[in-house]
């Protein structure tokens, strides 16, 4: 019987407890079983004589009564003794002990030493004894003469001899719930010490308590599994399968499956499937999968796949796939899969897919989908979608578009559009500011756009207003802006002017001839008058450049059609004869219109330069 047991222990990676006052361990056994369940194994093996309760890695074994309708009276008995270290012979503090299938439990005192009073009808009881970082270690007793004396050695699991069981067995994730100061304050440190001692759990169908430590469950209720759990003012369970009502606190140490709802707030150790319901916070230390709803706060430390919604936070220490949706903040420190929406503002570490929607500000790694913000959004990473921001965008790479209110900024960039300025690398779109700055760019529009690889270009001209101009180009190929200073004496004026414009460009860049077309404005001053009266040269001018060599310099050439607006002359006096000089007497004007104090002349002219 015992080799049997021993060949069923490494098959399946458990341990059998039972006492040898009901079973043989010399008792022959001969058959042959395949492809069999455990319990039909057992029930073979000990001819049906025997009950067979699981609890973790142990398969306790307890021998049936002959005549089930046999009653006994409940028997006192006093069990106690001293937990000890299989390596260092020392003993072991707060190790719990614990009947199983019971409500009698107990914890080692300072000195390693039990004593755990039970009452009860059964002639063999199973035993658990547990401690953290060691093995646990169930034994079946047969109390005599109501007491008796069992001294246990648990051996640590870094010290587990090879013959344990190498199969991966379940173990629960606590989490540290025992170490929130909530459960300090609520869970009496006894109550605590007995139940994260225990890798296994027991069913208790209904539990009815008024705070932990008065209860159904008693001091075992941090090892019960409750499929109906109601707590007057809070309650302290190993898990929920069913449903579970708190008027203040529900603490439960591992998984909550099905409902849990508090007046104030659910603390739970391992994973939420379901819904969970809070009139303040939620605290859960694994995954949720369903909804989490709470008044002001919910925190997760593992994943969400469903919704969370809080009045004011939600903390996220992991990854969602869902929805999140907070009255103030939202924060998720790996991949949010879904929308993301807060009052004020979203931080997600990682990637958005799908959309980030806040009243202030939003956080990404990345974002594929939306980003949109009241004040700015930045990402990162990549932006493969749109950022809407009603002050500015961030993102280090862009595939799609910004739009923000006064200014954009991103590495690699599709297009961008804002009311003031954009900032971005390559631009294989467009860009769409006052002001843009690039590295390179397909098209930039705006008043100001510099590309350090764009269209830039440096010119000297000549025209019929000034000998000499010197303007510089900048921008993109389709679309760039014009600087120019100029300067010259004309009719013994020496006037100097300054202007801005717009231009394109059109032809391949391979090719050594190009057609330009621009416009530009200059205003032109005189030195000597004190007024300064506007005397704006606007014109039109469409130009040929021809390339000398494979690359620059090229001379440009063209006609001129000029428009202009003045309000008074160059002039006050002229020199020699003390009247007023009116200049633009002497252009070649081919059209006078003098309207009140402001005149409009029209006339064309030509220009030629040369342009590197």
């Amino acid at each position: 019987m015992e080799q049997a047991l021993e060949k069923l222990e490494a098959q399946i990676g458990c341990t059998f407890s039972y006492s040898t006052d009901q079973l043989n361990p010399e008792e022959v056994v001969n058959l042959n079983l395949r492809n069999e369940s455990l319990q039909s194994i057992l029930a073979t093996i000990t001819k049906n004589q025997f009950g067979i309760q699981e609890r973790g890695s142990y398969i306790l074994m307890i021998k049936t009564k002959k005549d089930q309708t046999e009653k006994s009276l409940k028997k006192d008995y006093i069990i106690e003794g001293f937990v000890k270290s299989s390596v260092t012979g020392q003993t072991i503090q707060k190790a719990t002990i614990y009947a199983v299938g019971g409500k009698f439990s107990t914890i080692t005192n300072d000195d390693g030493f039990y004593s755990l009073e039970i009452s009860t009808e059964k002639e063999m009881l199973g035993l658990s004894f547990s401690k953290r970082a060691f093995l646990d270690t169930i034994i079946v007793v047969k109390p005599d003469d109501r007491k008796l004396r069992q001294d246990i050695v648990l051996t640590p699991r870094q010290a587990a001899p090879d013959k344990m069981p190498t199969l991966p067995l379940p173990q629960y994730q606590y989490k540290d719930v025992e170490e929130l100061a909530m459960v300090k304050i609520l869970v009496p440190e006894k109550q605590r010490a007995r139940a994260i001692n225990l890798n296994f759990l027991e069913e208790m169908p209904v539990q009815l308590s008024l705070i932990p430590s008065i209860g159904t469950n008693r001091f075992t209720s941090g090892m019960k599994t409750n499929t109906i759990s109601l707590n007057l003012l809070a309650g302290y369970n190993a898990a929920i399968e069913g449903v579970e009502f708190g008027g203040l606190v529900n603490i439960t140490r591992t998984n909550v499956t099905g409902f849990q709802a508090a007046g104030l707030g659910n603390i739970v150790g391992g994973e939420v499937s379901g819904i969970q319901a809070a009139g303040f916070f939620n605290n859960v230390r694994g995954n949720i999968k369903g909804v989490q709803l709470s008044g002001f706060y919910n925190i997760v430390l593992d994943t969400i796949e469903g919704a969370q919604a809080a009045g004011f936070l939600n903390i996220l220490r992991g990854s969602i796939t869902g929805t999140q949706l907070a009255g103030f903040l939202n924060v998720a420190t790996e991949n949010m899969n879904g929308l993301q929406a807060a009052g004020f503002a979203n931080v997600t570490q990682k990637e958005v897919k799908f959309a980030q929607l806040a009243g202030f500000w939003n956080e990404a790694g990345s974002v594929t989908g939306v980003q949109i913000a009241g004040f700015a959004n930045n990402a990162h990473g990549k932006v493969a979608g749109v950022q809407i921001a009603g002050f500015a965008n961030h993102a280090k790479e862009l595939i799609g578009t910004q739009l923000a209110g006064f200014m954009n900024v991103s590495g690699d960039a599709s297009s961008q559009i804002s009311g003031f300025i954009n900032v971005a690398k390559k631009v294989s779109g467009t860009q769409i500011g006052i002001f843009n700055f690039s590295d390179s760019s397909n098209l930039s529009i705006g008043i100001l756009s510099f590309s350090l690889r764009g269209y830039n270009r440096f010119e000297l001209s000549a025209d019929l207003v000034h000998p000499i101009n010197a303007s510089y180009r900048m921008g993109s190929k389709l679309f760039y802006n014009i600087l120019q200073a100029g300067y010259g004496s004309y009719v013994g004026i020496n006037t100097w002017s300054y202007g801005y414009g717009i231009g394109t460009e059109l032809g391949k860049k391979e090719k050594r001839a190009h057609v330009h077309f621009e416009l530009l404005s200059r205003q032109i001053i005189d030195p000597s008058n004190e007024k300064q009266p506007l005397f704006l040269d606007s014109k039109f001018e469409p130009s040929l450049s021809i390339r000398l060599g494979k690359k620059r310099p090229s001379i440009v050439f063209g006609p001129s059609f000029h428009v202009l607006i003045s309000t008074g002359t160059l002039q006050n006096q002229n020199p020699e004869t003390g009247k007023t000089l009116n200049a633009i007497e002497s252009y070649p004007n081919i059209y006078n219109n003098p309207n009140g104090r402001m005149e409009l002349d029209f006339w064309t002219g030509a220009k030629i330069a040369v342009r590197i």
